[in-house]
Order: structure tokens, then C-alpha cells, then sequence
């Protein structure tokens, strides 16, 4: 049953955007059409017609509020991992281990041996291994913020293995009808009509496009989920020019 009703996700979000009106717009096309298209005023009568509308509400409210407390318990879970990995960052930065001369230098010669050792077997390896490979710390790549993507200057992103999520703030009240927003299987435009666009560039992979889509929060925010064609890879970027996190510090 969810996957049937997630079919149309992507349809109500264009009505949504398209009629103007938040929901409440919304639900005026939506009864605007029951009562044009259809028998169900006539059909039932106005009292059973109401009892069928309120026994829907209750049930789904029944179903947002689930929704609303497993996100909250998903952001929560984020969090505890994002403290958890902090603290042990801090605790390996804080191990500070007392060693005398003669231990140093044991030390230090061990790890002269060791170099040697690599250096020999990587001469003797053939083709130099690692090259193509990403390090688990990469100096030149960003860490991933909590949602395992990253704030850049413009836009915050988080992704999870399925679906990409951006939020773009806007720097003045907007509706839908005045931005111009493209998106496509290859590529992603937002911004203002009239103005530069504020994001702008090419996917780093192939996106579902009919199954992606946008709205405005509070009309000073753009939010666009994106749906990924590969369900099993981490985003290192989502326009290629942009900077790359280090995606072997995602985590599911």
C-alpha cells in the first residue's frame, strides 16, 4: 500500500506548487473536482459524505503523527552518532602516551623499518595500489555534516542511499511562481526569475527525475528531494564542480 501511494508523491507536489495556495489550495481543487467530477455529494448525502471524510482524517492523522515521530527519532539517532564520533575524535586527540628516550627511539625505528618494507614492496608490486582508492582521512575532501552531506555557502545538503534532500535559502519572501526551477535527469537549476541562478550545474549521477521534486517552506526556503537512480552509492557532491566530502565517513 505505501509503495502505491508514494507513486504519486511527485504528482501532489506539482498540484501543490502549481494551484497556488499551500494546501488549502490544494484541497479546493480537490473538492472543486469531487463536486464537478463525480457523484460523491450526491451519492452518499452531505452527513454520510462527512463521516467518510472524518473517519479518513482520523486515520491518517494517525499516520502523521507515525511519520512525524519516526523522523524525529531518525534525527535523534543522527545526532547520537554525530556526539558518539565526536567524542572519540576528542578521546584519541586527548591519548597522550609518556614515553622515555629509549622507548622513542625503539619507536622511531620501527617506523623507519616499516617505510622501508612499504617501499619495497610497493617497487616490487607492479602497479602502485591505492591511487583510484579514497582514504578513510582525505585532507583534500570535506567532512559530511550529520545527514552525511555538507553546508556549502549557498545550500545544506543531506542524502541517504535512496533520495538527496537540498534546502536553499531565499533571500527574500518568494511564491512558487517566481522561481525558476529545473530539474532533470542530468541536471539541477534553482533560482529567482530574473536573477543568477543560485544553483546550477550537473548531477554527479543520473537522478529520477519524474520521482523528484520541490516546494517552498515558509517561502524564504526552497526544498528539493531528489531521487536516486543508484540506490546503493554515497553522493560525493551533488553539482560536480562543487567541493567533495569524504563519503567513507557517511554513514547509513
Amino acid at each position: 500500500m505505501e509503495d502505491s501511494e508514494e507513486r504519486y508523491d511527485g504528482m501532489f507536489f506539482t498540484v501543490i506548487n502549481q494551484c497556488g495556495g499551500g494546501i488549502q489550495g490544494f484541497l479546493d481543487i480537490f473538492f472543486s473536482f469531487l463536486a464537478r467530477k463525480t457523484d460523491f455529494y450526491q451519492g452518499v448525502g452531505n452527513e454520510e459524505a462527512k463521516k467518510i471524510l472524518m473517519k479518513k482524517f482520523d486515520e491518517y492523522a494517525a499516520v502523521a503523527q507515525k511519520v512525524v515521530s519516526s523522523r524525529k527519532a531518525e534525527l535523534a539517532a543522527q545526532d547520537a552518532k554525530a556526539k558518539e564520533r565526536r567524542r572519540k575524535e576528542e578521546e584519541n586527540e586527548s591519548k597522550i602516551e609518556e614515553v622515555t628516550d629509549f622507548e622513542a627511539e625503539k619507536i622511531q625505528k620501527e617506523i623507519e623499518e616499516n617505510k622501508k618494507r612499504q617501499k619495497m614492496e610497493g617497487e616490487t608490486s607492479g602497479a602502485p595500489k591505492g591511487d583510484g582508492e579514497e582514504k578513510e582521512d582525505d585532507p583534500t575532501k570535506m567532512k559530511p555534516n550529520e545527514g552525511n552531506g555538507a553546508n556549502m555557502s549557498k545550500y545544506k545538503w543531506t542524502q541517504t542511499l535512496t533520495e538527496v534532500e537540498l534546502r536553499i535559502p531565499l533571500y527574500k519572501a518568494c511564491k512558487s511562481k517566481d522561481l525558476n526551477v529545473e530539474l532533470s535527469k542530468k541536471k539541477i537549476k534553482v533560482g529567482i526569475k530574473g536573477e543568477e541562478p543560485i544553483i546550477q550545474g550537473d548531477f554527479p549521477e543520473d537522478i529520477k527525475a519524474d520521482d523528484s521534486a520541490w516546494l517552498i517552506e515558509d517561502k524564504k526556503c526552497v526544498l528539493v528531494n531528489i531521487e536516486k537512480s543508484n540506490k546503493m552509492s554515497w553522493w560525493a557532491h551533488v553539482i560536480k564542480s562543487d567541493p567533495e566530502i569524504n563519503t567513507k565517513k557517511s554513514s547509513t
